[in-house]
This record gives C-alpha cells, sequence and structure tokens, in this order.
C-alpha cells in the first residue's frame, strides 16, 4: 500500500501575519497591482478582527460588507479563502 503524505503546513499567530502583511506593504508600495494590494488590505483587515478575537465567519461578513455594497456570503467565504 502507498501512503500518501499530507503536506507540512506552518500556522503562525494573526499578530505574525499582520506584520508580515504590513512589511509586504511597505516593501511593495510604489507600484504594486491593484489586485495584490486589495488582498494585503483584506488580510491585514480580517487579521486585525481576529486579533481582536471575532470570530471568522462574523469578520469575514464585516469585510465583505465593507468592501461590496451588497453583503454576500460568496465574498466572505473568499476573505476566509485568502486568510
Amino acid at each position: 500500500m502507498t501512503s500518501i503524505s499530507n503536506p507540512k503546513v506552518a500556522v503562525h499567530s494573526w499578530e505574525n501575519l499582520q506584520t508580515k502583511i504590513r512589511g509586504d506593504l511597505k516593501k511593495n508600495s510604489k507600484n504594486p497591482p491593484l489586485s495584490q494590494l486589495n488582498q494585503l488590505m483584506i488580510l491585514s483587515n480580517f487579521a486585525t478582527l481576529r486579533i481582536k478575537g471575532t470570530p471568522r465567519i462574523q469578520a469575514s461578513l464585516e469585510i465583505a460588507h465593507l468592501w461590496r455594497e451588497n453583503t454576500g456570503n460568496r465574498f466572505a467565504r473568499r476573505v476566509q479563502d485568502l486568510a
């Protein structure tokens, strides 16, 4: 029998993620692609809410409400996928 090995995933704290995102934003602040800038801002906002103790789904919905006029569950799920 062949065993399938799962790739090891490093889990870091939200504080570490937020520090890395802020560094990436500063490093790429001159000419970043707009889509990448938006992703980093969304992740930074998500990390901030998680650090404050906001549950994942509620944090995703709050970000979806901020970034989209029509609050949608699909966008909220995409935010969770990014994180």
